[in-house]
Parts: structure tokens; C-alpha cells; sequence
């Protein structure tokens, strides 16, 4: 087992995929993949492009070995040559980055719900992902949504807390100041 490849290893059953991940949750994560002569590094994901981290959070649910691949910069045939031992910690690393950016933007990002909102039909707003963040943000600073995509992830998160926390802020204030 200690000499299994990833080409092994994604050659088996899904659950059987899942059990042998599982049994090493433990694993402290790493960012790197180990290489013969150095190793393939990704940086912290909020530090990467706003668009690329969303990218990467959706391969993650459709193609997991193309998202470590784009990552990690490493090519497929060599990844799957990596042995399990070695891909562990960049696995339970980048889970518990994509784990740390989605509870962060449920608990942060997420307003009160609007009732009105969703009778008017925003709702139907959502097939439009990220731009529904991108467009806002290029608005305010007159340039591209393409623009905003390239901006780190970190940035672009602040940017949407502030606005929240800003909006919330103005909306009690002006409760404030109504005349009873």
C-alpha cells in the first residue's frame, strides 16, 4: 500500500478511492507535491487570481486530477506517477483551503435573507456565478470584469465584506435617523 501510485489508486472504484483518502484525514497538509530534484509548490490560494481560485473550486468537484494539475503546475503523466504517500498532504492542504474560502464566504458573505429578493426573481441571477461578483466591483473602479478576475482572491473577498458590512452599516444608520 505504501508504494501505490495515483494511476493505481484512480484506476480503483470511487468508494474505494474515498475509503483510502479517508484513511489519511490525519495527514498534516502540505503545499507542495515532492520531486526528485525539488517539489511542485502552489502559494496560498487567496493569494492566487480571484477567477483562477474560483476555477479551481469548481474542477475540484468535476475533475480532481486536473485541478491538482493546474494547482501544483505539474503535467498529468507525472502526477499520476506520483505515489500516494507523496500526494496525501497536497490533497488534505488544498481540501482545507477550498474548505477554509467556501465557510468563510457562507458565514461572511452571506446577508440577511431577502424575501422580497427572491420574489422578484433574483434568484434567477445565480446562473451567472462569479460575474455576479466581478461586475459590481468593475463598475466601482471603471474597469473590466476580466480586470477584477485577475485581482488576488484575498482582495476581491475584502472588497465584498467591506461593501456588506458598509451596506448594513447605512441601512441601521438610516433606522437611526428615521423620525418615529
Amino acid at each position: 500500500m505504501k508504494d501505490l501510485i495515483l494511476s493505481e489508486l484512480f484506476s480503483r472504484s470511487s468508494e474505494e478511492i474515498e475509503h483510502y483518502m479517508n484513511a489519511f484525514e490525519f495527514v498534516r497538509g502540505k503545499n507542495s507535491i515532492p520531486d526528485n530534484h525539488n517539489a511542485y509548490v502552489s502559494m496560498e490560494l487567496g493569494s492566487k487570481q480571484y477567477g483562477e481560485v474560483r476555477q479551481i473550486i469548481d474542477l475540484m468537484s468535476k475533475d480532481i486530477l486536473k485541478c491538482y494539475c493546474r494547482v501544483f503546475n505539474i503535467e498529468i503523466n507525472e502526477l499520476l506517477k506520483k505515489k500516494v504517500t507523496e500526494f496525501i498532504p497536497a490533497n488534505n492542504w488544498l481540501k482545507g483551503q477550498i474548505k477554509t474560502i467556501v465557510r468563510n464566504e457562507n458565514q461572511r458573505l452571506a446577508g440577511k435573507p431577502d424575501s422580497k429578493w427572491v420574489m422578484a426573481g433574483g434568484d434567477r441571477l445565480e446562473i451567472f456565478g462569479s460575474l455576479n461578483v466581478l461586475i459590481p466591483i468593475a463598475e466601482k473602479f471603471n474597469v473590466s470584469p476580466e480586470s477584477v478576475a485577475m485581482w488576488s482572491y484575498n482582495f476581491v473577498f475584502a472588497l465584498q465584506y467591506r461593501h456588506l458590512i458598509y451596506s448594513e452599516v447605512v441601512e441601521e444608520y438610516q433606522k437611526l435617523n428615521t423620525p418615529k
